[in-house]
């Protein structure tokens, strides 16, 4: 420890000073080296400048200790920011004071803001950079005088963007800020000045930001000056840059952002963290509205939406998804005229689509609009007659146009399209193979009923059966092609009442209520159900959902007793007492069973009232009383299905 030196003078930092120029001067003032300095601990950290007697009175001079403060905090914490390497200055700077100021030593700061000029890191006597372990803070190691170097003149972009660096370094703020830079730290404009003075001119190499000897102004001053072009002419320069980036690509039209753009438009995306660099993103997508000649991926969600809000004419996968609707259909609405398109072929094989995006709206009201029956039939593939027997099947939000004899029926377009897309992703035949048969085969040669197609439409839009390929001499549905086998057995389980559709008798016996009810349901609307002339049992037909939606809505008072363990008319005695009405049965409309709409209100009686250790609810809904190990049914003779 003897042979430790001893600080003589003890001289603080200037308000303009920098860590590494600041102690070096306090080596120079005590006749030491740089290396003594680090060996007495001394570091430029204000907790550490205070226990070593350097650091300001904050009592006496507030505003001097804060700027210390602050630049000693970013110098140990941000290293990134700071020029080690390479000891620049103002040779009318360091004439006028002879200190180091604390901007001089920052990454890209290329230029004086007071003189106008050039940085100087290169000694003129003995040609040698000017290093930071020299013994005087105004004279290289060769003895030459640094405040005779003569500095050039230097653009007035540069010089702009070095008063935004040190405005940026000391926290104060500045004049005539681009948009890009206006909310950025310190340590992310230097990020953008590496990328875009960097970046933009070499987009080839995998590390293009990654910058050998950066801190040389022989190196440096190009890096700066191209990055000062592009943000002082904000955003002019930046669309003149990716101009020369796309022209640069044969055939730009063929090629992807990627591709043309190479590693620029990765490091848009994914380099340029955080939401201050949104303006450099939104200009981008600005650009490619405007002058993009290709298409653009679905993958960056973010410029999806931009082409989205902004692009005359956007590519296909963007309008599908806008619109909700598969390739297929948006093609038909290409063919039908609604949207107009342009097409090409890119150098890979690759086919682009785009279509215009002012048209969307239009698309959009033609899919949510209607379609006369006899569009949807011609689309569909059904003839006028076939059409007619099955639309209120088929389509049950079809209507007509008025209540005149002879107005004309309308169906939703978006349901027809939903059931034209079960010919989409099938293959196209010309003969079906052997051992399957097509919608149209069926339609003249079998003896199927207008309800079996509409079930067998609807059940291939379930999943329940699978089309095999579509074929070509047929249109829309009717050119599907299914397993015979398939179809055969298909047929005979909703011969049963297993299809989607039921008539009134199946419904009861499967729901274990009485026909009675199940015509009471239906008569009083209960249940949506369809009527087709000529046929047995009044020719009333329900729909599974219909069927579903019924016992979301409704509940049984038989059903309500089993919850609560309760005969039926008890249950409506005490719902009566809660101020709770059946809406259907004895008393209300002549019905043969209690019925009742579940609301919030009934829903809360039940779980107040319940006895749910004594009963449970089987997998088809059923109410079942615990009796041991076994289970014995409640309400045998006149029960329903119970949801909870």
């Amino acid at each position: 420890m003897s042979n430790l030196p001893s600080l003589l003078f003890h001289p603080h930092p200037g308000s303009m000073e920098g860590p590494q120029g600041y102690l070096l001067r306090l080596a120079a003032e005590n006749h030491l080296l740089l290396y003594d300095i680090g060996r007495l601990n001394i570091h430029f950290e204000a907790e550490n400048l205070q226990r070593h007697g350097l650091m300001p009175d904050p009592r006496v001079e507030p505003e001097l200790s804060a700027r210390i403060r602050r630049t000693s905090a970013l110098w140990n914490t941000e290293k990134g920011l700071w020029n080690h390497r390479f000891s620049r200055f103002c040779p009318e700077c360091l004439a006028a004071e002879p200190v180091w100021h604390a901007d001089w030593e920052l990454y890209f700061q290329d230029a004086c803001p007071e003189h106008r000029v050039w940085l100087v890191d290169h000694c003129s006597s003995c040609q040698q950079p000017v290093s930071w372990h020299r013994k005087s803070i105004i004279r290289c190691d060769c003895g030459a005088d640094l405040r005779r170097e003569v500095a050039a003149a230097c653009p007035e972009d540069v010089v702009r963007m070095a008063e935004i660096l040190r405005a940026k370094l000391f926290g104060q703020p500045a004049e005539n800020v681009p948009l890009p830079l206006k909310v950025l730290s310190l340590g992310q404009m230097q990020q953008l000045i590496r990328f875009f003075g960097a970046g933009t001119v070499n987009t080839e190499g995998r590390h293009p930001l990654k910058i050998p000897d950066s801190g040389a102004m022989k190196i440096s001053w190009a890096v700066t000056s191209a990055a000062a072009a592009i943000l002082m002419d904000w955003p002019a320069a930046f669309h003149q840059i990716l101009d020369q980036l796309q022209s640069k690509v044969v055939d730009a039209e063929g090629h992807a952002l990627k591709t043309t753009f190479g590693w620029v438009y990765q490091y848009l995306f994914r380099g340029l963290k955080g939401n201050g660099f949104d303006v450099i993103r939104d200009e981008f997508g600005e650009w490619v509205s405007t002058r993009w000649k290709g298409g653009v991926a679905k993958r960056n969600r973010r410029l999806a939406t931009m082409m989205m809000n902004r692009a005359v004419w956007i590519p296909a996968k963007i309008a599908r998804d806008e619109l909700g609707i598969s390739q297929p259909r948006l093609e038909r609405l290409i063919r039908e005229g609604v949207l107009d398109s342009e097409s090409f072929v890119s150098d890979s094989g690759r086919k682009f689509c785009m279509v215009r995006r002012d048209q969307l709206v239009q698309a959009k009201e033609k899919l949510s609009g209607g379609m006369d029956m006899l569009s949807a039939a011609e689309l569909l593939g059904f003839s006028r007659r076939r059409m007619r027997s099955m639309l209120k099947l088929l389509f049950p939000n079809a209507s007509k146009s008025s209540d005149l004899p002879g107005s004309v029926w309308f169906v939703p377009r978006s349901d027809v399209e939903a059931v034209l897309a079960l010919t989409e992703d099938l293959p196209v035949v010309s003969i079906p193979d052997e051992g399957c048969v097509s919608v149209s085969h069926i339609l003249r040669y079998w003896t199927w009923r207008s309800l079996d197609i509409v079930a067998a439409i609807e059940s291939a839009m379930a999943k329940e059966l699978r089309p095999v390929a579509r074929i070509d001499t047929a249109r829309g549905v009717a050119s599907l092609v299914f397993e015979e086998a398939a179809l055969k057995h298909w047929f005979e389980s909703n011969a049963r009442g297993v299809g989607q559709w039921l008539t009134c008798p199946q419904f009861a016996i499967e729901y274990s209520l009485s026909q009675q009810v199940a015509y009471e349901l239906v008569t009083f609307d209960f249940i949506k159900a369809e009527r087709l002339p000529n046929m047995r049992h009044g020719g009333w037909w329900l729909s599974r959902k219909a069927i579903e939606a019924f016992f979301r809505d409704y509940v049984f008072a038989s059903e309500i007793g089993a919850r609560i363990g309760v005969m039926s008319i008890v249950a409506r005695k005490r719902l009566e007492e809660q101020s709770i009405m059946p809406v259907s049965g004895p008393g209300v409309d002549g019905a043969k069973k209690l019925l009742y709409r579940r609301t919030p209100e009934l829903e809360s009686f039940i779980l107040e009232s319940g006895q749910s250790q004594d009963f449970v609810l089987t997998p088809t809904g059923s109410a079942v009383r615990k009796v041991g190990k076994s289970e014995k049914r409640l309400l045998a003779d006149d029960r329903g299905p119970f949801h909870s």
